[in-house]
């Protein structure tokens, strides 16, 4: 196999298959990253609204992806400041496992705001998707998974694609979106640091020719908090309740870190909790915990052999609700099945 060249340099070699950039570029643009994020909370705002106003000048039209996190929410904020709003048009990709709070926070900020929101649902059961693709457990990057973790644990890490980007994709091409706005921010992972490197805040995917725009790509969570005070915007009650970040409710993939969202959900929404441990998620975390104790050096390990045996779990009583309680199907429900059933 040929060396793939770095692409920002073009001349030094990538130090893994998976790496788009030389290490001497991630190194400089690490550096850059950290400076931009040191700037005053003012110079960011200023900064971010001048790149806005320049898209705008650029781009006939911007899809802006709106979750209820604190993020987009600021992200939602800004265009309506920056852009005319006959320019934008405002998505919310559905997994079919948001929070009850984000649902009705997102109910609100459509009203309040006149978002005229695209609620673009999944087509497909979460419960099918983990049935034949695996959990969510462990991380979204394979080679970072323990030694034959996936055959020691039914995990996997196609529920995103097939859940939530696939169906907003397919959205955004029927309606002729070729620019959309996103709420990330590089402080928010590892993976996102290099992409902020290797992509910078405007990038156009070879595969669709879809520009992506993430104009809070130097943001920290500091930076959001002060922005949602200094402008009394809202926020969803998910924070409130002590959770990071928002998103799926049976999301495993940060599982070794103390602050994961399913051990918050275990103390905040025990029967949604419990639906997982029912299902069979409790046995694929044991499966994996060993899977790290088996291969100790890999990163992550440790915090995750210090997880509990969630078999305890497994006989949690649960409430009669439908909407928690769908039985897996085999294979994956078609968009076409749902929309006959509507």
């Amino acid at each position: 196999m040929s060396e793939r060249l770095c692409r920002l340099c073009g001349t030094n070699p990538t130090p893994t298959r998976y790496s788009h950039t030389c290490m001497s570029c991630l190194s400089a643009g690490v550096k850059e990253l950290r400076r931009l994020q040191a700037l005053p909370f003012a110079d960011k705002i200023q900064r971010t609204k001048q790149t806005l106003r320049w898209w705008e000048k650029k781009y006939n039209h911007c899809g802006v992806s709106v979750s209820g996190g604190k993020a987009s929410t600021v992200l939602a904020h800004l265009y309506l400041s920056t852009w005319p709003r006959e320019k934008l048009s405002f998505w919310f990709g559905d997994t079919r496992l948001e929070l009850p709070e984000t649902y009705s926070f997102l109910r609100q900020l459509d009203a309040e705001w006149n978002l005229d929101l695209h609620w673009i649902r999944t087509p497909h059961s979460p419960w099918a998707v983990f049935s034949e693709f695996g959990w969510p457990v462990g991380g979204k990057r394979r080679h970072n998974w323990p030694t034959d973790a996936k055959a020691r644990a039914h995990i996997g890490s196609e529920c995103c694609r097939l859940l939530k980007h696939g169906p907003l994709d397919r959205a955004h091409k029927d309606a002729g979106i070729k620019v959309i706005g996103l709420g990330m921010q590089a402080s928010e992972s590892t993976q996102r640091r290099i992409n902020w490197v290797e992509f910078g805040e405007e990038h156009t995917r070879k595969k669709d020719n879809m520009t992506r725009l993430q104009p809070l790509g130097i943001w920290t969570d500091e930076d959001i908090w002060a922005y949602h005070e200094a402008f009394r915007i809202p926020h969803s009650q998910v924070y409130d309740m002590g959770y990071r970040r928002n998103g799926c409710w049976a999301c495993g993939m940060d599982i070794s870190f103390a602050d994961s969202g399913l051990w918050q959900l275990e103390k905040s929404h025990p029967k949604h909790f419990a639906t997982l441990m029912r299902k069979g998620m409790g046995e694929v975390i044991n499966a994996y915990r060993l899977a790290c104790v088996a291969d100790g050096k890999r990163r992550g390990g440790a915090a995750v052999k210090r997880l509990p045996d969630r078999h305890g779990c497994f006989h949690h009583e649960v409430g009669d609700q439908e909407w928690l309680d769908v039985s897996p199907r085999e294979g994956l429900r078609s968009a076409q099945e749902e929309n006959s059933r509507g």
